[in-house]
Order: C-alpha cells, then structure tokens, then sequence
C-alpha cells in the first residue's frame, strides 16, 4: 500500500504519484531505476488517469527523514538522502544534482524549481537544468520562508541548535542580499 500520495496537473492530465511497493506487471508500463539494486521494492509510481505509466525504482539505503517526492513542469523530482533526481515523465530521462548533507525540501516559484538542502539554496529552470547554487549559507538546513520577484527569504541553522539566521538571496544568481540574526 502506498504511504504518500501527490496529484498535479500537467498539460491538463491529472497525474499522481505514490511511494510504495512496485505495481506488477503492466505491459505499458515505463520503468527507470536510480539504483544500483534491480530488485528493490520500493518505487514511485506516476499515475495518468488512474493507470500508472511510469515507475521509478528507488534504493532504501539513501534514507533520510526529508526524502518526497515533487512533479513539477513534467518531470518527477526525487529528493533521496544526499541527491537530487529528476526523471521526465515524457521520456524517463534521469538527470542528477548531489546537494552537500542532504536533501530538504522543494519549492516551486513560477518556472523554477528551488531545493534546499542542508548547506545550500539550488535553483532549477523549468527543463530542471540547475541555474544556480547560492553559497555555503548554513550548516544544518535552510527554510525558505518566502519568495517574491525582490528575493528569496530563507531562515539557516547557522549554531545548531537553535542559532537561526534570515538571508535574502537574489533570484537572478543566489547571492546575498542581507541577513538578520533571529533574536
């Protein structure tokens, strides 16, 4: 049984996805791994109007507490352990981005596609090619608090625990703007 669920539009096709055990054997089925392991049993499956069409094996070793799944545009990202996947629903092409610590979180603004991780900010364009990584602005996760045309306002463990600080970065290139120690 699945654990998670996610439904998103694309093109106009309600899709969903969930993390759980594979789905058997349907002929039309794609199937991607980002595992060295063939036979685990653990894997997205993206649904188009109830049936599934793609199947994304995943190893259970790249554990981590953040671990989800996003579609966004039409790809379906994967935040797993210390890595970013990208597979497109269209072709199942994977594309990769390694993040330092661990993944955290994704966030949609307009056509980019924003992941935190536990050092730094990665911003992604609509086709999921990385457009820029902001610097070393934490040492254990970053929360993006909001974004706006002016910037992205994000929070960063600077002294865990508890020694947070707030950042502005710039959406054209992931520099600082300012920053505010929280009282």
């Amino acid at each position: 049984m699945a654990d998670k669920m996610q439904i998103a539009r694309l093109d106009g096709i309600v899709m969903g996805y969930s993390l759980g055990q594979r789905v058997g054997l349907y002929n039309k089925i794609r199937r991607v791994s980002i595992s060295n392991v063939i036979n685990t049993d653990n894997a997205y499956t993206v649904y188009k109007e109830g049936i599934p069409f793609l199947e994304v094996m995943v190893p259970r070793c790249d554990w981590n507490p953040f671990n989800t799944a996003y579609i966004f545009m039409s790809y379906l990202c994967i935040g797993l352990g210390e890595n970013v996947y990208f597979i497109s629903v269209e072709t199942g092409e994977v594309k990769r981005a390694c993040v330092p610590l661990y993944f955290g979180y994704f966030c949609k603004y307009k056509e980019r596609l924003y992941v935190a991780s536990g050092e730094k900010l990665y911003c992604f364009n609509y086709a999921c090619e990385l457009v820029w990584i902001s610097g070393s602005i934490a040492v254990d996760g970053i929360t993006i608090i909001n974004i706006t045309d002016n910037g992205i306002e994000v929070s960063c463990e600077m002294d865990p625990p508890g020694g947070w600080v707030n950042r502005i970065l710039s959406l054209e290139d992931g520099q600082q703007i300012s920053i505010r120690q929280i009282p």
